[in-house]
Parts: structure tokens; sequence; C-alpha cells
């Protein structure tokens, strides 16, 4: 497996990849997440993510074939109230193809984004995953994360 910075060009592989993930996003919480008309990344947005030098795109490749991705970006959280200010990566995305997952491509991710980070002066990770999305709490926690926040919800009426 080798891991590399995206271009331009992994279009076509990384919106399969995003399609994939909002796929199962959108199955794991319909009233959350829309369908498949909204599925996928504009060419525009993928661009601007790919030249915005506070953040960065990883694609691993095996055999030729790009089996994942992690998003992530830099962001400065500033001091509020008693909460203290922290520089961290905030990691957006990290979508594996379902024929590549257990083969340690996730985790491989991971480690390469963190230590983009590490080489930015960043001093943590932070992430958001659904519940529902148990095989990626799963890969986070067998990587040393660690929940930090719980955020509720409570549905009131649905309208899908």
């Amino acid at each position: 497996m080798d891991i590399r910075v995206a271009t331009i060009e992994d279009y076509d592989a990384l919106n399969e990849l995003f399609r994939q993930a909002d796929e199962l996003h959108h199955r794991g919480a319909l009233d959350a997440f829309r369908g498949e008309e909204h599925w996928g990344r504009s060419e525009e947005f993928v661009r601007e993510a790919l030249s915005n030098p506070d953040s960065v795109t990883l694609v691993a490749f095996l055999d030729d074939e790009v089996v994942g991705c992690v998003t992530a970006f830099a962001q400065r959280r500033p001091e509020l109230g008693v909460l203290r200010e922290r520089n961290c990566l905030s990691v957006d995305a990290l979508v594996v193809i379902d024929t590549a997952r257990r083969h340690g491509i996730g985790k491989a991710l991971m480690a390469e984004v963190e230590a983009w980070g590490r080489s930015r002066g960043l001093t943590s990770v932070e992430l958001t995953v659904w519940s529902f999305n148990e095989s990626a709490i799963e890969l986070y926690r067998a990587t040393g994360y660690e929940p930090m926040t719980v955020r509720m919800r409570k549905t009131l009426s649905c309208s899908i």
C-alpha cells in the first residue's frame, strides 16, 4: 500500500469514496443526511480543498487503485471562557472502500494525517463520528482515540 497527497487527477476516485461515505451516512441517519442526488463532492469543492495550505487530503493505493482517503484541516480553536485555546487537526472524512476494509488502510491513513498535523505544530486531533458508524468508532478506539464530548439529539418530527 502507498499513501500520498491527493491531486485533482484523483477527483473521480475521491468522489466515489465520498459517495460511498454519504450513502452510509444517509442509511444511518435518514433524517440528517440528504438523498443520492446530494452525494459526492463537486470538482470545484475538491479543487478548493486541495489548494488550501491549511488542509490535506491523502489517498491510499493498492495495485494502482485508490482504496481510501482521509481529509483534514488545521484549526485554531480560540479560548472560550473556561476552555483553553488549542490548535488541532480536524479530521473531516476517513473513507476506505468496502472490499479493502480490515487491512490496516484506515489506521495507516490516520497515522499519516497525524504526522502531517504534527509537522505543522498541531497538538491534537479531533473528529466527529456518528454513533451508528460502529466500525469507524472501533477503528478510532483501536488507534488511541477516546470520546471528548457526547453530542445528543432528539428528533421531534421527521418529514423525509
